[in-house]
């Protein structure tokens, strides 16, 4: 489950900065005023960054590399289930539901039953370290010129992702010098995607729908911006969309985020 959620992480793009497609005849770059993106797929390289992360809080704890490997599978899955659910049925466990924080909810209950499940205890400071891993993450190859170049073009640029607000905070530290204007997050709407609540974050912004892009991480995220009503771009996902509606795929495939250079010609 993990695998397909993160399919965009190693596919390549059949195509890349391409033409709209008819369904997005009226997208004009020049009339883009924020990009959001996707934080754990098209903007930074999860997969690959949280397994070095765990290590480093392990070792203070002399957990085999056996059972870093196996928690980190763990974890992950966790978070997609819960997604996965969401993204079939709309939703949400009941303590996700009522939850202030659903982000937080969710992963800090998947923590403790992982950990639980593979015997291991660790401190509070552990445990919070252990939070906070999700936000230091290494951007993907590109990312921060392109960001810095959108900055330079005026155009604003949000993070729009499952986070919290305090892991988005953490995620723009690692994208410095390019700015981050906006954090769209499940604090503030209280759904995850692919719910129009998330994406209509950008129209509480002020935003005006045909002004908007995002850069989806996959096919399902790409379905929940068009289904709102603004452009997508699936990042690294080539043609796959995972709905039935060909007028909810993507506008564009991008092999990654520096594309938008060619996009909108930085």
């Amino acid at each position: 489950m993990w695998t397909r959620l993160f399919l965009v992480l190693g596919v390549a793009a059949l195509a890349t900065a391409a033409s709209p497609r008819a369904l997005c005849s009226d997208f004009d770059y020049t009339k883009i005023q924020l990009i959001t993106f996707d934080g754990f797929a098209a903007l930074f390289d999860t997969y690959g960054s949280l397994p070095p992360n765990f290590r480093q809080i392990f070792d203070e704890l002399a957990v085999s590399n056996e059972t870093i490997v196996e928690f980190t599978k763990e974890w992950l899955g966790y978070y997609s289930t819960e997604n996965w659910m969401y993204y079939n049925t709309l939703t949400m466990s009941p303590g996700v539901r009522s939850a202030s924080d659903p982000f937080q909810y969710l992963m800090r209950t998947g923590l403790a039953n992982v950990m639980s499940h593979l015997r291991i205890s660790a401190t509070t400071d552990q445990v919070e370290q252990l939070m906070k891993a999700w936000g230091h993450l290494n951007p993907h190859p590109g990312v921060v010129d392109t960001l810095v170049k959108l900055n330079g073009r005026g155009i604003h640029v949000g993070i729009l992702s499952n986070a919290d607000d305090t892991t988005q905070a953490i995620m723009a530290t690692h994208l410095a010098p390019a700015r981050i204007d906006y954090y769209f997050t499940t604090t503030k709407a209280g759904v995850f995607k692919p719910h129009p609540e998330l994406y209509g974050l950008t129209e509480q912004a002020g935003y005006a729908k045909n002004t908007v892009l995002h850069v989806a991480g996959g096919g399902f995220d790409a379905m929940g911006a068009r289904g709102f009503g603004i452009f997508a771009a699936s990042c690294g996902g080539g043609d796959f969309c995972p709905t039935p509606d060909p007028t909810l795929q993507p506008c564009f495939f991008l092999s990654g985020v520096p594309d938008l250079a060619k996009l909108f010609h930085l």
